[in-house]
Formats: structure tokens, C-alpha cells, sequence
């Protein structure tokens, strides 16, 4: 898939580089993230993590692009309980190589762009785990973690891939690109064999915020 995604940038790349600029973006962020469940679920928040892959900036004209990107991207969530001195919290990770294709609309000159991004990703999730932490004034902390597994087998929690929506805005200071950005996933990650219509479905929800510098590769 990976190999697949990159033979087609550089394919498209070609394409437009006749005719447009085309530049490359390493980006490195933070991200926010949650689960969205379809019914209440308490004690249950957010938790952060961390973003870094290439974006690529295929240009159709001054004002408007492509944009592809290859990411890996920490997803997940955080839950945490207390029983009388106890607390105990399980982090959810979920981590993904997650591949955007947005349509870019830029606004401003060649030392400062603003821009709005906005279209679908594909999640291909390579592993999860549950890392849980119980705390206590009374005795040490402690730490265990528990594989997750993907997939559509009977034992896997969530599924292997997840479909999303993105939204973003940015600004390209003297190549220096700053980007926030909101997903929502638009299919149910829980894994269900049965598919009971009953059932609890969850969805990533996530808040990135990165940083790059784009990388003119034509003129």
C-alpha cells in the first residue's frame, strides 16, 4: 500500500509538474485526540500524541491544489476510573499510516498563503495496545500493557481500517508551513462479527496541529 501510495504521487507529480509548482512538505505535530461512541460513556477523555509524514502540494493553479499525504498518526483515547485511593487510567492507542487526499484553496503571495483544506482519508491501522496505570498514595505506581488486536476475526476490537473527513486551515510563512486540522471518522472502528444493529459504534475524532517546510521540486 505504501509503496502503491508513493508510485502515485511521483506519477502525479509528473502530470503536473509541466504546468504547476509542486512542492514537498516534512511535517512533524501534535494531535488531540478522542472516541466518539454512539452511546454515553464515562470518564472518558481526550489524549495526545504525535503526527509526522509528507504532504504534497501538486498545484492546478496559483489558487488551488491537490493534496495529497502519507502519515503516521497516534490515535485513541483516555479513560480513567477511581475506586476509593485508587485511580486507575487506561490509555487507547491506535496507530495509524493514514492517507489524506485534500482539495487546498490558497489565498495570498509568495511570502505569505493562507490556505483551507478539506477531503477524505483512508486509516490503515498497524497496531493498538491498552496501556493501563493504577496510582495510589498507598503504594508505587504500576504499569501494564495489553495488545490489541485489528482486523474482522472474532478477536479483534477495532477494525483495520477506518474512513474519514478532514478539514484544515494554514498559513506558508516563507516556506515555513503551519497547519490545524480537524478529522472525524465517518465509518464505525468498532469491530462487529455479528453486526448487531445494537451495538455500541465508535469513531475517532481528532485535532492535529503540525508543523513542515515545504519543499519546492519544479519551477
Amino acid at each position: 500500500m505504501k509503496k502503491s501510495f508513493l508510485t502515485m504521487i511521483l506519477a502525479l507529480s509528473a502530470c503536473f509538474s509541466a504546468s504547476a509548482q509542486v512542492t514537498i512538505t516534512p511535517k512533524i505535530g501534535l494531535t488531540i485526540s478522542g472516541v466518539g461512541y454512539s452511546e454515553d460513556v464515562t470518564d472518558v477523555s481526550v489524549r495526545t500524541s504525535t503526527q509526522v509524514g509528507l504532504a504534497f502540494d501538486l498545484g492546478i493553479n496559483s489558487g488551488f491544489s491537490i493534496q495529497p499525504e502519507l502519515l503516521y498518526i497516534q490515535k485513541g483515547d483516555k479513560r480513567t476510573t477511581k475506586i476509593f485511593n485508587v485511580t486507575q487510567t487506561e490509555y487507547l492507542h491506535i496507530n495509524y499510516l493514514e492517507i489524506p487526499v485534500l482539495a487546498k484553496m490558497k489565498f495570498g503571495n509568495d511570502n505569505t498563503e493562507f490556505y483551507i483544506t478539506a477531503g477524505p482519508s483512508l486509516g490503515i491501522g498497524m497496531s493498538a495496545d491498552i496501556r493501563t496505570v493504577t496510582s495510589s498514595s498507598l503504594i508505587p505506581s504500576s504499569s501494564t500493557t495489553d495488545k490489541v488486536q485489528l482486523g474482522t476475526a472474532d478477536d479483534a476490537l477495532f477494525k483495520r481500517f477506518d474512513l474519514g473527513l478532514q478539514l484544515g486551515i494554514g498559513v506558508v510563512l516563507r516556506g515555513f508551513t503551519f497547519d490545524v486540522r480537524y478529522g472525524n471518522s465517518i465509518v464505525n472502528i468498532f469491530n462487529d462479527p455479528d453486526n448487531d444493529p445494537d451495538a455500541v459504534k465508535a469513531y475517532n475524532r481528532t485535532l492535529g496541529i503540525s508543523v513542515g517546510y515545504a519543499f519546492l521540486i519544479n519551477k
